[in-house]
């Protein structure tokens, strides 16, 4: 204090060189307003810090849901084509099961039969409907091709 009274000018010249002049009085008010000053800018780069990862997470989350998005819509098309399949497999006039059981019943041996369960479903209620159906069939795809011709 006794070099400013002496040299203001030591004042102007000091915060030319980014120095701050104190006093036993006023040091631990710089002090406590120089550590306020490193708090605030560590709690600004941490809050940068911060921001950075959550971009980076919704990011994350964003990829995440397009792919459980697009695995649901792949498994509703699985499960579609998997019903398409069995419905040709185990139902309907002329599925695949009732024409093969078909054939035991014609005599032709088998080392392992199909699953007793999935043939009962197959099988339709009174196999004399089923060769009538395919006499039926046999009957319209010969009448489509007399047209044919005609």
């Amino acid at each position: 204090m006794l070099a400013i009274d002496r040299q203001p000018e030591l004042i102007g010249e000091a915060l030319q060189q980014n120095i701050m002049l104190v006093s036993p009085t006023t040091l631990l008010v710089a002090l406590r307003t120089i550590n306020n000053l490193w708090r605030y800018e560590h709690q600004s780069r941490n809050a940068q810090r911060i921001a950075d990862r959550a971009t980076r997470l919704y990011d994350k989350m964003r990829l995440f849901v397009d792919d459980m998005s697009g695995i649901g819509h792949s498994l509703d098309k699985a499960q579609i084509s998997y019903r398409e399949a069995m419905k040709k497999l185990a139902e309907g006039r002329g599925n695949l099961i009732a024409q093969t059981e078909g054939f035991r019943a014609l005599g032709v041996e088998v080392k392992r039969s199909i699953n007793p369960q999935l043939v009962e479903r197959a099988m339709p209620e009174n196999p004399a409907d089923e060769e009538q159906d395919d006499d039926d069939d046999a009957d319209d795809r010969a009448m489509r091709v007399r047209r044919l011709h005609e």
